[in-house]
């Protein structure tokens, strides 16, 4: 007697056999650096928020140790996913030039008052 479950255990083990060969290793954690730097960029831009250079200061750390991973490993990963971490990087950075901008603009501002 088969059971529904044999039968999906069966489908999956055929299918991960067939997509190692072709499929590079994904990295874990590209998605959550690009979006913590898009977040954080957009967050930046309005007046006066700390949430937004928390989430460019974790993006940029976390981005940096997944590039070196990612160098020292370099045949393992994807390129789309590469590719991701540097514009979450790229994202975060342009957020925290956001950032230090409004910062001097303030205290510029005050100084003027």
């Amino acid at each position: 007697m088969i059971t529904i479950d044999d039968e999906l255990i069966e489908k999956v083990e055929s299918t991960d056999s067939n997509t190692n060969d072709t499929f590079k290793n994904p990295f874990v954690n590209e998605s959550s650096i690009f979006f913590k730097g898009l977040f954080g960029m957009i967050l930046c831009m309005t007046p006066g928020s700390i949430i937004g250079l928390v989430l460019v200061n974790i993006s940029l750390n976390q981005s940096r140790e997944a590039i070196s991973i990612v160098g020292k490993n370099s045949t393992e990963y994807a390129q789309k996913e590469f590719r991701r971490i540097r514009q979450g990087r790229t994202m975060a950075f342009i957020g925290l030039w956001f950032f230090i901008f409004e910062i001097a603009a303030l205290v510029v501002l005050m100084g003027v008052i």
